[in-house]
């Protein structure tokens, strides 16, 4: 062999590999696409023929077989579930779907969620709930996809978040994408409706996971306090988070003279909670939090603040900014006051805790107190 010839073979071991991997990246890309292609064309084809009733409908509660698979579809319901945002009350709508599959293939079969589409009149398809989403979930058995073998059966609930308006008419199967068969199922005249379920509201946790949020929005607020005097900035936020807190919970401020002292107006949940959270931020910076109620103030750093309500206007418009919800309004201000007592230069162990015993004081007092100038707020 000659040395040209050796030569030339070096140079396609060298590049053969490049080569390779350039024709398996354009091929891959291709078939991509037209993966894409395809799926946009049959999605199409589907939205039109449910549009046009130009479909075959089976029959719920009855075994249907589907290539390879045996399904049945037992029970559709839906309900409304409402659950508690940082921005507020969340009201959605869920359709409940109970299948099974079983498996009398020689072979083991894959089940999976995704195999399920929901439709409405126009065609249009809607997500299904991903797996992890448990709240959804508390009274059914969730479907998880899974591998069957021979003369095994799986059955479970799976979920879809629709629009209100939306009018749901067919549920379709479908067995993979290449060669897929479809079978699809006439559901409108099928589903059952019930109760709506409104979800155990855990709000420590949610204002401790938009605490990112709640910041943004108390910087914003902390510029509309006193910058020259931190220990009124610090009553004044306290009261507005009573006063926030107040008008959460109770409805009928209206009724009664400015100034009157409510008892049991508010929860003491309500209450509980917010104080929990003033706790555990506290404790979470390094401050202290032990007896607390032990602390003296003079009668100057006691009085309630009759021109609080000055403030709700930006207060108001800082958490419609920054979509915050009336329930957590007393969370954003009882933040702004804690922020104010980490600014104090002068704060120390023994200074830490009269800020912090100024605050439960003020937002317990401004959560039974009447406001002033309520007839522009009710």
């Amino acid at each position: 062999m000659t040395k040209q010839t050796l030569t030339i073979l070096a140079v396609f071991i060298c590049v053969a590999p490049f080569f390779t991997f350039l024709v398996f990246t354009i091929v891959m890309k291709l078939l991509k696409k037209t993966r894409k292609t395809r799926k946009r064309i049959e999605a199409e084809i589907t939205a039109t023929k449910i549009r046009t009733g130009d479909f075959k409908a089976n029959e719920m509660q009855t075994w249907l077989q589907v290539k390879e698979y045996d399904i049945c579809v037992y029970k559709i319901t839906e309900q409304i579930s409402i659950n508690t945002h940082l921005s507020g009350e969340l009201k959605e709508r869920i359709i409940y779907i109970d299948i099974e599959y079983k498996n009398q293939s020689q072979e083991e079969m894959s089940c999976r969620p995704n195999q399920w589409s929901l439709f409405d009149k126009q065609g249009h398809s809607y997500r299904r709930i991903a797996i992890g989403t448990h709240q959804y979930f508390r009274t059914r058995h969730q479907f998880r996809e899974q591998v069957i073998g021979l003369g095994q059966n799986l059955r479970g609930w799976i979920a879809f978040s629709v629009p209100n308006d939306a009018e749901i008419t067919v549920l379709q199967f479908k067995t993979a994408y290449i060669g897929a068969k479809i079978a699809n199922f006439s559901v409108q005249e099928a589903i059952e409706k019930e109760e709506a379920v409104i979800y155990e509201i855990d709000r420590i946790a949610i204002a401790g996971k938009e605490l990112k949020t709640l910041s943004l929005a108390s910087e914003a607020f902390l510029k509309a306090l006193p910058d020259n005097n931190i220990d009124r900035a610090i009553i004044i936020a306290s009261e507005m988070a009573g006063l926030k807190l107040l008008r959460a919970t109770y409805n009928k401020l209206h009724e009664h003279v400015s100034g009157h002292i409510l008892i049991g107006a508010i929860p003491d949940a309500r209450y509980n909670e917010l104080y929990e959270f003033i706790l555990k931020w506290s404790q979470f910076r390094g401050l202290e939090t032990e007896s607390l109620d032990q602390i003296q103030l003079s009668p100057n750093e006691k009085e309630y603040i009759k021109d609080i309500t000055e403030l709700e206007v930006p207060f108001d418009e800082i958490c419609k900014t920054h979509n915050i919800g009336i329930d957590f309004h007393p969370f954003l201000a009882s933040l702004t006051a804690l922020q104010l007592t980490l600014t104090d230069s002068s704060t120390e162990k023994v200074s830490s805790r009269k800020h912090l015993a100024t605050i439960l004081y003020h937002i317990s007092l401004a959560s039974k107190t009447v406001p002033f100038a309520t007839e522009t707020k009710d």
